[in-house]
C-alpha cells in the first residue's frame, strides 16, 4: 500500500465499538489500522451498538446526527450491520457524502424471524451508495440472488487476511484430540450442534473441547449450552473460556489438533483462515460461505487428479454428520496427518492483512 498524501482520508461508521472481538468488527479494526499505518486519517464514529440491526427512535437520531457531523464529501465506510437498518438515513445524507457500504452478510440470512423486514430495509440501504465492499465472493453472489443490487453500483469482493504465526502443536494418536471452537455463544455458532455431536459417547478415542468466545451477547443461549453440557456429563471435557485476550487466543490455537466450527452460516468465516494460517486442520459447517473457504483457501491442487482439503466439511446442523467425521479421524489418526500436510502447505498461499487492506484503500480511491 503506498503512503497515502496529506489530507487524504475516509471516516467509518459502524454499530458498537471497534474493540470488539467479533469476525466483522476485527476486519473493520484492520481495515482501519492498515490505513492509519500507511499516512492516511481515519476517523472511526461508534454508535450505541446494542440496538443493531433494530436501532430504536433514539438510535435513528443518534446515527442520524453522527453523519450530519460529518464534513460534506467525506468518503464514508458504512458497516453493513448499520447500514442495512438505517435506509432513510443513508438517504438523506447520500447526495452530500461518498458512502461506502461494508457488507459481511445480508442481514436477512441472520435473522429469519425478520428476514423479509431485513431484506426491505438492507436493499433501500445499498441504493444509497456509491460503492459496495463485501468480504467474500460467496456475500457478493447472495446480494445478486436477493435483488440487493443496483445496476451502475459497482461490488468489491475484499476478502479478510491473516497474520504470519507459528504452526500449533503434532497429535500423538491415543492421546486427547483437543478441538478448538472460537466463536460467541449465540445461536448462529451453533456450538449445541457440537455438543449433539460429542453427547452420543460413540467416538472411538479420548478428546477435548475447547470453545473460545463471548457470552453476553445472548446470555440465555449460553446458559442454555452450560445446562446442556452439565447434564449430558462432559463438564470434564469441554471448557468455556469465554472471551479472552489475543494472545491468549494464540495460545489457543497452538494448543489445538482441530478447528472445529459448528456455526451454521457465515459469510465468510475468518476463523477458519485463521486455523489455516497456523496449518491447523479444520471440520466445519458448510453453511453459508464456510464450505467455500474451506475449500478455496484450505484446498491444494484444486481441480486435479492431486485434490487436497485440509479439514472436511458437513452439512449445517447435522450432528450425525459431524460426529462421523470425528470418529473417522480418530479410528484413521493417518487422516489427521493429511490434513495436517495439507494445512502446512495451503497456509503459504493465504492473503495477508496488508495485502487485503491494499485491496480495500484502491476501492475508496477517488
Amino acid at each position: 500500500m503506498q503512503r497515502a498524501t496529506q489530507g487524504e482520508g475516509w471516516t467509518l461508521v459502524l454499530p458498537g465499538s471497534l474493540g470488539a472481538r467479533t469476525g466483522g468488527t476485527i476486519y473493520d479494526r484492520r481495515m482501519v489500522e492498515a490505513a492509519r499505518a500507511h499516512g492516511a486519517r481515519v476517523d472511526v464514529i461508534e454508535l450505541p451498538g446494542g440496538s443493531y440491526p433494530r436501532p430504536d427512535a433514539r438510535a435513528i437520531r443518534e446515527a442520524d446526527a453522527a453523519l450530519a457531523r460529518i464534513p460534506g464529501g467525506e468518503r464514508v465506510v458504512v458497516d453493513g450491520l448499520a447500514l442495512g437498518a438505517l435506509p432513510g438515513i443513508a438517504r438523506l445524507h447520500a447526495d452530500r457524502l461518498k458512502l461506502t457500504a461494508l457488507v459481511h452478510h445480508p442481514l436477512c440470512d441472520e435473522e429469519a424471524e425478520s428476514s423479509q423486514e431485513l431484506l426491505a430495509s438492507e436493499r433501500r440501504a445499498l441504493a444509497c451508495v456509491r460503492n459496495i465492499v463485501v468480504t467474500s465472493e460467496f456475500t457478493a453472489r447472495r446480494l445478486r440472488e436477493l435483488d440487493m443490487l443496483v445496476p451502475g453500483i459497482p461490488v468489491h469482493v475484499v476478502e479478510p487476511g491473516v497474520d504470519e504465526a507459528p504452526p500449533g502443536e503434532d497429535w500423538t494418536p491415543g492421546t486427547d484430540l483437543r478441538l478448538l471452537s472460537v466463536g460467541s455463544l449465540t445461536p448462529r455458532k451453533a456450538h449445541l450442534d457440537g455438543l449433539a455431536a460429542l453427547a452420543a459417547r460413540e467416538l472411538p478415542g479420548p478428546w477435548r473441547w475447547t470453545i473460545v468466545g463471548r457470552e453476553d451477547l445472548d446470555p440465555q443461549c449460553a446458559t442454555e449450552l452450560r445446562e446442556a453440557i452439565e447434564v449430558a456429563g462432559l463438564s470434564e471435557q469441554i471448557e468455556l473460556t469465554g472471551e479472552v485476550p489475543e494472545e491468549s487466543l494464540g495460545g489457543h490455537f497452538l494448543r489445538a489438533h482441530v478447528l472445529l466450527h459448528t456455526a451454521r452460516y457465515e459469510g465468510f468465516g475468518m476463523v477458519v483462515t485463521e486455523a489455516l494460517a497456523r496449518g491447523l486442520p479444520v471440520i466445519a459447517s458448510t453453511g453459508g460461505a464456510l464450505g467455500e473457504t474451506l475449500r478455496q483457501h484450505g484446498g491444494v491442487g484444486l481441480g486435479t487428479a492431486d485434490e487436497r482439503l485440509a479439514g472436511a466439511g458437513y452439512p449445517p446442523g447435522d450432528a450425525g454428520a459431524l460426529r462421523r467425521q470425528l470418529a473417522d479421524l480418530l479410528l484413521i489418526p493417518e487422516r489427521w496427518s493429511e490434513w495436517r500436510g495439507t494445512a502446512l502447505e495451503a497456509r503459504r498461499k493465504l492473503p495477508t492483512w496488508n495485502e487485503s487492506a491494499r485491496s480495500f484503500s484502491a476501492v475508496l480511491d477517488p
